[in-house]
Order: structure tokens, then sequence, then C-alpha cells
């Protein structure tokens, strides 16, 4: 069954994530960008309050692909035990720079998740140099938030060899990006090890408003219903 992971931004919206039986809950500002990076005095907070209960992650924000900025982010966040950095790979002509600067870091505690964005067209060997590099895992996510999901830039077959190329490469697989609980079953097919949700799963689906804990066990049950399916 895939994880369900669910960005939060404050205190008050962790604890309702815990109360939900959240699996990783997610650090993040949603009224920043696709990637938006809370404060370091916020995470600690959040941090604080979650304690070893639940598995953590949090961006470092949405950072252009310029190493010493992603590596000063990624130096900052290494303070706090959490146990996935989520790093997003915007728009660059070329990304192995990044890459190396990344691979110094690969061997701490933290697993290091790259953010892939639907809109966008990567190299072949991206995937092929992320492993390379250390990384844990890659997460599909959309860059603009305007409703629009995976399904508007990939057909079924397409996101199916996408997935595929991710497990071959011995890379985690998760999947973000405007999910709401339709896409489930949607992906009920494609080895998935998490998903992401943030608009989804608040009062009507806007990303900037309050979590609606109905929503989240919905999504809950619906992936743990995933789960009896395959093993029947």
């Amino acid at each position: 069954m895939a994880q369900l992971l669910i960005s939060v931004q404050n205190v008050h919206e962790a604890a309702i994530a815990l109360e939900c039986g959240v699996d990783i809950i997610d650090l993040k500002d949603p009224n920043t960008g696709a990637l938006g990076a809370l404060t370091l005095s916020e995470i600690e907070s959040i941090i604080h309050f979650i304690g070893s209960r639940k598995q953590t992650s949090a961006t470092i924000g949405d950072i252009p692909m310029v190493p010493h900025l992603i590596k000063e982010r990624v130096v900052q966040l290494q303070k706090f035990p959490l146990n996935f950095i989520k790093i997003g790979f915007f728009d660059a002509a070329d990304y192995q720079a990044c890459l190396d600067e990344l691979q110094k870091f690969t061997s701490s505690r933290q697993q290091l998740i790259a953010v892939l964005f639907a809109e966008l067209q990567y190299p072949e060997d991206l995937l092929k140099k992320i492993k390379q590099a250390g990384f844990s895992g890659v997460m599909l996510d959309t860059m603009h938030k305007n409703g629009k999901t995976y399904l508007a830039y990939y057909s079924v077959t397409a996101f199916e060899n996408f997935v595929n190329n991710v497990l071959a490469n011995d890379l985690l697989f998760g999947l973000a990006g405007s999910l709401q609980l339709s896409h489930v079953n949607a992906v009920k097919k494609v080895n998935l090890h998490f998903m992401g949700f943030r608009g989804g799963v608040c009062i009507k689906n806007q990303r900037q408003s309050k979590l609606d804990c109905q929503k989240i066990y919905n999504i809950k049950y619906a992936l743990q219903e995933e789960l009896q399916a395959l093993n029947s």
C-alpha cells in the first residue's frame, strides 16, 4: 500500500495529520510556491511537536538549480531529524552540477527525494543520474497549482513507462500534484511508495485552506482498500 503523505504548515495541522493516521507528515508552505519552504523556526516547532511518532519530510523551497543555493538549504535542514528532504528539479540546461553537489549529502541520515514536475521535459538519463548521485526516490509533482494533475501531461501509457523507469533505477516513487480521492483508484496498477496530498484534503480543495479530516480519512481508507484488493 502506498503511504499517505500530507503537507502541513503549522503545529495545528500536524496535530490533525497525526489524529488522522497520516504516514508521512510533510512540512511545506502552500502560500509560497509549488514547494514553498517553511521558516526554520516553523520547522523546528513542528518537528519538536511530532517527535518520533511519524515519518517527516520537508522541502527546500522553490530554489533554482544553482548548486550553492541548494546546498545552503540542504545544510540548514540537515540539523533537523527529518526522514526525507525534498528537492525540486526546476527547468535547467544541465542538472549535473547540482547532482554533484548533492551527492556529498546522500550519506546523511535524511533520504533525498528528487521532485520532478509533470510540466517539464527532462533528459532521458536523468533518473539514472539521480540514482548515481545517491538519491533514495523520485516524486512526480506539478509545478503550477492550477488544479491540473499529472493526467494533463501524461497519457496512461507514458505515465506507466515513467514509473517503470523510476523503479528500474531502484528508486522509491511518489506521486503528488492536485491529487484527490479519485486518483487513488486511477493509479491502483502502479507500484507507488507514497501519495502526496494538500489541496485535495483541504476545504473546497483549496491548498491554502484548512485541512479537512474527513477527506484525509477517506483517502486513507481508499488506500487500505487497494491493499486489500491486491492481497485478495
